[in-house]
């Protein structure tokens, strides 16, 4: 199959379908510029797929709780945080999201650790977990906004150790390969389904 600059932009996903074979990342368009095939929602054989990229913070209280969040969204306990929005930085989503869920208006600079969540779940996720530590003072305003009261149900500040009784074992692991981070800055910082690459 020849190459057809005007497959790549064509922005009828049918007929992008009928050309299977996409560019080089290298190639050049007959007008000079650099193009790239659209990216669509995965299906079986697709070079590409579709991110989902999650903003989750570990927030620590002086007790050393880490705070919760039970959302309908998340389907069950969770770190609070979300996805981000098109275009957003990871940081500024995380610091969305948590004000959304928790009231707490936070600001996050770095990533303690990345997780992948790999396929078969669709959309493949990329999550991002950053971290703060409170003082009393502004753990204590931790409250679900009345405009979030539909989709969270709870928060809650629980010890590291009550954590798998919440939460799923994936989400447990990426927790605590978090904290592990906290104290250990040599720990593994990229991570697959919650677990450092090759354990």
């Amino acid at each position: 199959m020849t190459y057809r600059p005007t497959a790549f932009m064509n922005t009828d996903y049918g007929a992008w379908a009928d050309h299977p074979e996409p560019a080089a990342p290298d190639r050049i368009a007959a007008t000079g510029k650099r193009i790239s095939p659209p990216v669509t929602p995965s299906q079986p054989g697709d070079q590409y797929s579709r991110i989902r990229m999650g903003c989750q913070a570990l927030i620590i209280n002086p007790q050393g709780l880490v705070l919760l969040v039970n959302s309908d969204r998340r389907e069950g306990w969770s770190l609070p945080g979300g996805t981000a929005r098109d275009d957003e930085l990871p940081h500024l989503a995380v610091t969305r999201a948590v004000r959304a869920e928790t009231g707490l208006d936070l600001h996050f600079s770095d990533a303690l650790i990345v997780d992948i969540t790999p396929h078969p779940y669709e959309p493949r996720g990329v999550d991002h977990v950053f971290t703060a530590q409170v003082t009393a003072r502004t753990a204590a305003t931790a409250t679900i906004p009345a405009r979030a009261l539909a989709e969270v149900g709870e928060i809650a500040w629980v010890e590291p150790d009550s954590i798998p009784d919440r939460c799923t074992e994936e989400r447990t692991r990426r927790i605590w390969s978090a904290l592990l981070r906290l104290t250990d800055p040599f720990a593994p910082v990229y991570h697959v389904d919650g677990r450092p690459i090759g354990v």
